[in-house]
């Protein structure tokens, strides 16, 4: 941080964007908020996204290319929550810089084309008010400057996978996703979000469906992962 910027924030503290708290000196985001937490190691496994590799279990479904930000866990899941239940939308500003600030950090020589988003029916959306991983996409779009591409649709509804194991997961929102009317996807690299990863299944399945349509590659990237002793209580 350049000596003029710290004066000035001595004289002109930032406060947080979403609980007004004065953001401490050196910070980028906010204690209160939960995104001072420590991150997830950038060397963690590509595939399932944990630090400690869980791509030969079976609570884990394969994908291309994955990661987030934090675990799922602490001040994240309260601010996820209030985000993704209590229609606190304004939390998709700062989560969606952090998502796009990994993508920087992951991966800054990939060419991407767009960011996408995991669906949802026109029925869970009108319930919610809104779609949180298309939030952050718009976000992370912005930040990136690449076009956000609203090319999946979900065709299927499916339970609540909050309570199913690990197995269910993956039937529970098998062939529920589909690329959107005439979106073309030919040949373009995609980062597709969504707020949190636990076993990949919705994830993997909308990877599917752009790969089938003939998209060259696809990044899947969440703000939070469920943790490795949280994962394995879903056999």
């Amino acid at each position: 941080m350049k000596l003029k910027t710290v004066i000035s924030r001595i004289f002109f503290p930032q406060r947080c964007k979403i609980c007004s708290e004065i953001m401490p000196l050196l910070k980028s985001y906010c204690p209160e908020c939960g995104l001072d937490t420590k991150s997830i190691s950038e060397a963690a496994c590509p595939n399932c996204g944990h630090e400690k590799c869980m791509c030969h279990t079976e609570a884990h479904t394969p994908l291309p290319h994955f990661s987030a930000v934090y675990y799922y866990e602490g001040q994240i899941k309260k601010s996820l929550l209030k985000f993704k239940f209590y229609s606190e939308s304004y939390y998709a500003d700062i989560f969606g810089k952090a998502m796009a600030d990994r993508i920087k950090e992951l991966y800054p020589d990939v060419d991407f084309d767009g960011v996408c988003f995991v669906p949802m029916t026109n029925k869970d959306k009108s319930k919610r008010g809104y779609n949180q991983s298309e939030l952050l996409a718009k976000k992370v779009a912005e930040e990136l400057g690449l076009p956000l591409t609203a090319c999946l649709e979900k065709v299927k509804s499916s339970l609540n996978q909050k309570d199913l194991t690990a197995k269910k997961r993956s039937e529970n929102v098998k062939n529920s996703f589909e690329i959107k009317g005439k979106a073309d996807v030919m040949g373009k690299t995609f980062i597709l979000c969504d707020d949190i990863k636990t076993t990949g299944a919705t994830l993997r399945e909308c990877s599917d469906a752009l790969l089938k349509a003939g998209a060259k590659d696809v990044y899947c990237l969440c703000l939070a992962l469920t943790p490795y002793l949280v994962s394995t209580d879903i056999f």
